[in-house]
C-alpha cells in the first residue's frame, strides 16, 4: 500500500498476495477416483483394486487490489491454481497453473458496482458455507466459472445482481456426426452448436445482520441451438431451444455453534451448470429436434463447531436427471456424503480428514459406488 502523507492522507492503491498451500493423501477403498472425489465420474463394474494419491494441486495464488479514484473504487482479483493439464506422476508431477478466476470491480455510484471478467457464475449458490477436505464438493451444487458482465446493487443486507454470461451448448449428438459424443461448440464443431446469444442470470441475497441466517434466489435462462449448414443425406438442420434454472437456498444458525446449509435447483438444458456433461440430448439428423434434459438437485449441509479450532461438517448432495433421448450410460442419479472434522489452531494452519460416499446410476449400463477417506493440510499466507 502506498503509506498516507501530508501531500496523501489516505492509501491510494492496496496489493495484496494471498493463497494456500494445500497436500492432499486420499485412499480410495474401490476404484482409483483421480485428484478429486467425482461422484459423476463414477463407473458401474470398475475394478475396486484401491489406490493411494498424494498430491498438492489445489494448492491456490491470487492477487488482489484496491484502488481509490476520482471516479470511485476499483478493485480486482487474479487467482489460479494448479489444476490444470496433469503432470507425469513418474517423475516431474508438473501440473499446469489453471485461471480460476480474473476480474475487475468498478464502484461508480453508492451501493452500485459493475463487474467485468471470469469468476463464478452468478447462478451459484453464494450463502453456503458447507466445507469439504476433498476439492470436489457435494453432488447437486451449481458449479462453473466463466467470462461475463456483471451489475450489481447492495443496501444495507440486501444484494441484487444481474448477468450476462459466456454460453456453452452442451450436448450429446444423436446424430451422424458424432453419435452419442458430449460435445460443444468449444470442443468441437462436429456438433454445429451454435453459440449466438449470451446466458443471462439473475440473484437476490439477503443476510440478516450478526450473520444468523441468510437466503438467496437464483434463476439463469439461455439458448441452445444446433445450426447444421452442411446438408447430410440432402437434410440440413436448424433448432433452437432455451433452458432455464430456478434455485434457492439458505443458511440458518441454530446457535452460535451449529449452523445448516440447505439449496435446492430445478431446470431443463443446464447441465454444465451442474457438471452432468450435458444439458441436451440431439435426435438424429433427420429429426430436427432436441431432447432437453430435467434436473433436479438439493444439497445440505450441518457445521458444528466443536470448540474454539475444531469443527466437523456433514454434507450430502443429490441429482436426478430426465430426458426421453439419452443414449446409454448418461447421467440418471447420484448422491454424494462427506463426513469430515477439521481442525485450524491459528489463522496460518489447517488440518482436516474426511470420509466420503458417492452412488451414481447411469442410463442402461447400473449403479457405481465408491468410497475414499482424505487426509489434508493447508499452509496460509
Amino acid at each position: 500500500a502506498i503509506s498516507p502523507d501530508a501531500a496523501l492522507p489516505a492509501a491510494a492503491h492496496e496489493v495484496a498476495i494471498s493463497g494456500y498451500v494445500k497436500g492432499d493423501l486420499s485412499v480410495d477403498l474401490g476404484a482409483d477416483r483421480g485428484d478429486t472425489f467425482s461422484t459423476i465420474g463414477i463407473r458401474a463394474g470398475a475394478t475396486p483394486n484401491g489406490h493411494v494419491r498424494l498430491h498438492a494441486r489445489q494448492s491456490r495464488m491470487r492477487i488482489r487490489t484496491r484502488s481509490a479514484t476520482a471516479v470511485g473504487p476499483v478493485r480486482t482479483r487474479i487467482e489460479a491454481d494448479f489444476f490444470g493439464t496433469a503432470g507425469n506422476q513418474a517423475r516431474s508431477n508438473a501440473s499446469a497453473l489453471r485461471l480460476r478466476h480474473a476480474y475487475g470491480e468498478w464502484q461508480f455510484l453508492p451501493g452500485f458496482r459493475v463487474l467485468v471478467g471470469q469468476t463464478s457464475t452468478n447462478f451459484s449458490e453464494f450463502i453456503l458455507q458447507s466445507r469439504t477436505v476433498d476439492f470436489s464438493g457435494a453432488v447437486g451444487e451449481t458449479f462453473a466459472r466463466q467470462g461475463q458482465v456483471r451489475l450489481a446493487y447492495e443496501n444495507g443486507p440486501w444484494f441484487l445482481s444481474a448477468g450476462v454470461e459466456n454460453p456453452e451448448t452442451d450436448l450429446i449428438d444423436g446424430g451422424v456426426f458424432s453419435a452419442g459424443a458430449n460435445c460443444s461448440e468449444s470442443a468441437t464443431d462436429l456438433c454445429e452448436a451454435s453459440d449466438g446469444a449470451p446466458d443471462f442470470t439473475m440473484r437476490a441475497q439477503y443476510e440478516a445482520p450478526g450473520g444468523d441466517y441468510a437466503f438467496q434466489v437464483s434463476g439463469l435462462v439461455r439458448r441452445l441451438k444446433i445450426d447444421r449448414d452442411v446438408a447430410v443425406g440432402g437434410i440440413a438442420q436448424s433448432t433452437v431451444e432455451h433452458g432455464w434454472g430456478v434455485l434457492g437456498a439458505a443458511m440458518v444458525g441454530l446457535n452460535e455453534n451449529v449452523r445448516i446449509n440447505a439449496s435446492g435447483l430445478y431446470g431443463r438444458g443446464i447441465g454444465r451448470y451442474l457438471a452432468i456433461g450435458s444439458g441436451v440430448v440431439s435426435g438424429p439428423i433427420a429429426s430436427p429436434n432436441l431432447d432437453i434434459l430435467h434436473v433436479a438437485a438439493a444439497s445440505a449441509a450441518l457445521q458444528v463447531d466443536l470448540s474454539d479450532t475444531l469443527e466437523s461438517n456433514i454434507v450430502a448432495g443429490f441429482l436426478d436427471v430426465a430426458g426421453n433421448q439419452r443414449p446409454a450410460g448418461s447421467v440418471d442419479r447420484a448422491f454424494s456424503l462427506h463426513a469430515n472434522v477439521i481442525w485450524q489452531p491459528n489463522d496460518r494452519l489447517r488440518l482436516g480428514v474426511e470420509t466420503i460416499y458417492g452412488r451414481l446410476r447411469r442410463t442402461a449400463t447400473g449403479t457405481g459406488n465408491a468410497v475414499r477417506i482424505a487426509f489434508a493440510t493447508w499452509f496460509f499466507f
